[in-house]
């Protein structure tokens, strides 16, 4: 309101002034004054002008004196800008307080109340402290009675204490006496378990021995039936060559050619005429008698493929490295007969004895005269060969032989006089075991070495001589 009783004031007084400035320019006009020696006419021009300047210096004068904003703003107006500058600064300071205060009061707010929170957990566990502290005074009176107790049985503890040392110093005595008779018979027991361990172990053998001789005595009589009905045969009609009888036999191979394969066939069906020739009483330079024909050579070749395919989807160490080709008899016939039909058999060249194995023992005692002793040891012999061929190995077609030991033994009278004064020489029972000198296959004998084995004597359980 005071601003506009300001505005109309001045409004008044410039137009008061400007009317009194109108008039005594005009009064100066018409009296046609001169002041400064000017003209009339520039002399009121003079005063017109000194008179808007009075105006405008009592309006501002008037604006100055009654309004102290204006004499700020007029002469105070870089220190106000300066000041507002400062201020503006001074509320963006303390704005920027107030945020950081917040923010503050805020994590200030989240602490309190996670202080609050484990107040009152503590609260909590001190409750329940208090609770167990209270059960544990309780168990503290229950366990210094139970103490007490135990101080009043700890006396009698005490007592009984002395009463069994005395007791202990008694047979303390007493154990020392049982202990020396505890060695006696420990000593006697050792004794005794060496004797039973030496005697359950020749028992042992002696049952393995057994269950293997009936085992033999057995095959050898299945063997003597079937001998029986051949020998009835060979009465009855003069047969030369009987049924399944092996002509000839050889090894192939596992990786030898087709046309290599083809080659020992035809060699082996040679061998096969020979041998039938010779059994029939033919001249050697007899035509071929055997009845083979191309195809049946296709269909051992044959054969003999599928043998090799079956032997590779065989694990390796089940595989075989050659195959055993035998030619076999079809029927019985007699002297001077031809036309002999033939089976070819194919078979695997398997292990049956591997180096070091042992394949027949028998017991001998140095009490024995020297006849009983060369009956044992041709009994050996007579086992070690059957056992042999009853594993799988095929006996020498044309010598029928198995085995090197045998025949050298028997036949050299040194060698078996040096065996049966080995025998003697010893002070008690001995073994001898028959036991194969490198890997016996079942085409071993088929070879001139023949199958390689060895005598080794035993006692106690230890090798003291070695022969072949």
């Amino acid at each position: 309101m005071a601003g506009y009783v300001l505005i109309l004031a001045i409004l008044v007084l410039g137009g008061v002034i400007a009317t009194v400035g109108d008039r005594i320019g005009s009064k100066v006009g018409k009296a046609r004054l001169s002041v400064f020696n000017l003209r009339p006419r520039n002399t009121a021009t003079l005063v017109t002008i000194v008179t808007g300047s009075v105006i405008s210096s009592a309006t501002v004068a008037i604006l100055l004196a009654t309004n102290s904003q204006l004499r700020d703003g007029l002469f105070r107006l870089g220190e106000i800008r300066k000041e507002l500058d400062i201020t503006q600064a001074q509320k963006q300071a303390v704005e920027s307080e107030l945020a950081l205060a917040q923010r503050q009061k805020q994590v200030a707010q989240r602490e309190l109340n996670a202080i609050n929170r484990s107040l009152q957990e503590a609260l909590t566990r001190q409750a329940e402290t208090a609770a167990q502290l209270q059960q544990a005074e309780a168990n503290l009176s229950s366990l210094q009675v139970e103490f007490r107790q135990v101080q009043e049985q700890e006396a009698q503890l005490n007592d009984r204490v002395q009463q069994l040392a005395q007791e202990r110093d008694r047979l303390t005595a007493e154990r020392n006496q049982l202990a020396q008779e505890l060695q006696k018979i420990t000593a006697e027991t050792e004794t005794l378990r060496t004797q039973v361990q030496v005697s359950q172990q020749t028992l042992k053998d002696l049952t393995q021995q057994q269950e293997r001789l009936k085992q033999e005595i057995r095959a050898l009589e299945t063997t003597k039936d079937i001998l029986t009905q051949s020998i009835g045969t060979l009465r009855q009609g003069g047969v030369r060559i009987t049924r399944d009888q092996v002509l000839a036999a050889v090894v192939i191979p596992a990786n030898l050619s087709i046309d290599a394969q083809r080659q020992s066939i035809l060699q082996l069906l040679q061998l096969a005429d020979q041998s039938a020739r010779r059994e029939l009483d033919f001249p050697d330079n007899t035509p071929i008698i055997l009845n083979v024909t191309a195809a049946d050579i296709d269909r051992i070749i044959a054969r003999l493929q599928v043998e090799k395919d079956k032997n590779r989807q065989l694990p390796p160490s089940q595989q075989s490295d050659s195959f055993i080709v035998r030619i076999r008899s079809a029927g019985n016939y007699l002297r001077k007969e031809r036309n002999i039909a033939i089976n070819a058999d194919i078979d695997h060249n398997r292990l049956i004895f591997a180096q070091g194995t042992t394949i027949v023992s028998l017991p001998f005692n140095p009490t024995m005269t020297d006849a009983e002793l060369e009956e044992q040891f041709n009994k050996l012999f007579s086992l070690v060969r059957f056992r042999v061929v009853q594993e799988g190995v095929i006996p020498n077609p044309e010598t029928g032989e198995i085995g090197r030991f045998g025949g050298s033994l028997l036949e050299s009278s040194a060698s078996l006089v040096q065996l049966v004064k080995e025998v003697k020489q010893r002070q008690q029972p001995v073994e001898i075991r028959a036991i194969a000198k490198t890997n016996i296959f079942r085409a071993s004998s088929l070879s001139r070495q023949l199958a390689p084995i060895e005598l080794v004597i035993v006692e106690d359980g230890k090798e003291v001589a070695r022969f072949g």
